[in-house]
């Protein structure tokens, strides 16, 4: 088989349902299986600004056999100074190929058609993720000129690290996916054995933007956090997700922390981001916040943090510090300049 064979179309011509399940084959033997509904599809489509449109399907002799999922976003060039110009930023969220297709050039035509479409859209660079030990996915980015800007690491939080025991909560009648944004709930508050007391205070995600801004402050570039968690994407979480405000007793929020879970899953909960001011950090507040996130969940054995977290990012040792072990598997962010 050769590419010659393969015809390339746009994901359109596929309902939601069928798109999911084509990337949930394409990634069924992966070293992280990643089974999709239409529902979540559609979810992390207006999280992540998918394009439909920029991205495509790959048949071979007529059948579905690979995928991309694109993702545009556009804001001012950075660098252009007073004449700065709106610029098209291009994400590669998912490049997949059902196993019996692979070797056949359809990962290779796929990628040739979203370079060419982020160029002609004005993009400087594509940017997409790859498992590290993905070494085929790894060779063919590296043949078309992309390099690793960075590592992407991922954490379990369990329960009974560091000394972390259960705390009571106020209200104990409501769970974070009860909680609506704006619904006008006091909050939860808790005080750690080391006396520090801070409140967890639901708040709809796009009110939370100014503290998310004020709490990266300072960040590098490489430390800024990925795609799937810049302001962008966090504005846009939605049930089961909820972002709430960190307020020590008295004071103004010095922080948030951004929390899902899934209907199906009990055993376990993701910490999508945590932030606290650069002036308020060290005095106890983003472990508090940590210990108050395990206690909206008494069911969950851990909190699941996803590789998503730059290597460089002040999040690395504060985890670390907080009892957090590094999952064995990290990720590679790759770029290539257009």
């Amino acid at each position: 088989m050769t590419s010659a064979t393969v015809s390339v179309t746009l994901a359109t011509t596929l309902d939601l349902a069928a798109l999911a399940a084509l990337v949930t084959e394409a990634f069924s033997d992966s070293a992280a299986p990643w089974p999709l509904s239409a529902a979540t599809l559609a979810a992390m489509g207006a999280r992540d600004d998918i394009a439909l449109p920029s991205s495509h399907v790959a048949y071979l002799h007529g059948a579905p056999v690979g995928v991309t999922l694109v993702a545009v976003r556009y804001g001012r060039d950075a660098e252009g100074g007073a004449r700065a110009r709106v610029v098209a930023r291009t994400w590669l969220e998912a490049l997949g190929v059902v196993s019996a297709a692979r070797g056949s050039g359809v990962a290779r035509l796929l990628m040739g058609r979203v370079l060419d479409e982020a160029r002609a859209r004005g993009s400087r660079a594509v940017t997409l993720q790859v498992h590290a030990s993905n070494a085929p996915a790894r060779r063919l980015y590296e043949s078309l000129g992309f390099v690793a800007a960075r590592r992407l690491l991922g954490f379990t939080l369990p329960r009974a690290s560091a000394g972390r025991r259960d705390v009571s909560q106020t209200p104990v009648s409501q769970t974070p996916r009860q909680w609506a944004a704006g619904s006008g709930t006091t909050g939860i508050t808790k005080e750690t054995e080391a006396g520090v007391s801070v409140t967890l205070q639901p708040v709809a995600a796009p009110l939370a933007l100014p503290l998310v801004e004020a709490c990266l402050a300072g960040e590098p570039p490489a430390a800024r956090p990925s795609w799937q968690m810049e302001t962008s994407s966090l504005a846009r979480l939605a049930s089961p997700a909820q972002v709430y405000m960190v307020s020590p007793p008295g004071q103004k929020s010095v922080g948030y922390v951004a929390l899902t879970t899934t209907p199906d899953d009990t055993t376990g909960a993701t910490l999508l981001h945590i932030g606290i001011l650069p002036e308020s950090r060290r005095r106890g507040w983003g472990r508090a916040a940590v210990d108050m996130a395990l206690a909206l969940y008494p069911t969950v054995d851990s909190l699941t943090v996803p590789p998503l977290v730059p290597g460089s990012s002040t999040l690395v040792p504060f985890l670390t510090a907080c009892g957090a072990v590094r999952a064995p598997e990290e990720h590679l962010e790759m770029s290539l300049t257009l």
